[in-house]
Parts: C-alpha cells; structure tokens; sequence
C-alpha cells in the first residue's frame, strides 16, 4: 500500500483481505437478481421435497443397528467367537 501511496493511486481503507471480503459480502446486486435467486432455489427444494419423499426415520435400518443385530443372532459374540469389548468386562 505504501508504493500505491507513493504513485498516487487509490489504497485500501483496510487491509487487502478485508477490502475483498466487505465488497463480496456487501455486494449490491439488483432487486431482481435476489428475486430470481430465491424463486429458483425455493422451486428446487420443492421439486426435491416430491421427487426424493422424505420418510420416518427407522432406527433399525442404520448401520450400527445391524450390526447389533448380527451380533444379537451370534449369541453377543464376535465373528471370530470373542466378546466385544463391552461385554468381556462383566
């Protein structure tokens, strides 16, 4: 900024990564651009909301459940006939 000053070009009020950030942040775009904007995403999310239905959530159906699950049907034992961790403490 100092060799801007010296040539007598225009400097940054702040530092150059805070002018940049301010003037990404602040920008002034037309009304119209904002409107467009929030009409398309807001189209999208209604077309995902049909398209890819959202449903209860299933507890049993995640990874971890399975796999308690497998190990219910071992008999609480590992595949390789150890006991998990939490089991060969008791």
């Amino acid at each position: 900024m100092a060799l801007s000053d010296k040539a007598g070009e225009a400097v940054y009020s702040g530092t150059f990564i805070a002018y940049w950030i301010e003037s990404i942040l602040y920008y002034q775009a037309p009304e119209w651009v904002l409107i467009l904007g929030y009409t398309l995403f807001g189209g999208h999310d209604a077309t995902n909301w049909f398209w890819v239905r959202p449903r209860q959530f299933d507890l049993w159906a995640t990874p971890l459940a399975s796999l308690a699950r497998r190990l219910a049907r071992l008999g609480g034992h590992l595949p390789d006939g150890r006991l998990p961790a939490s089991k060969s403490r008791l």
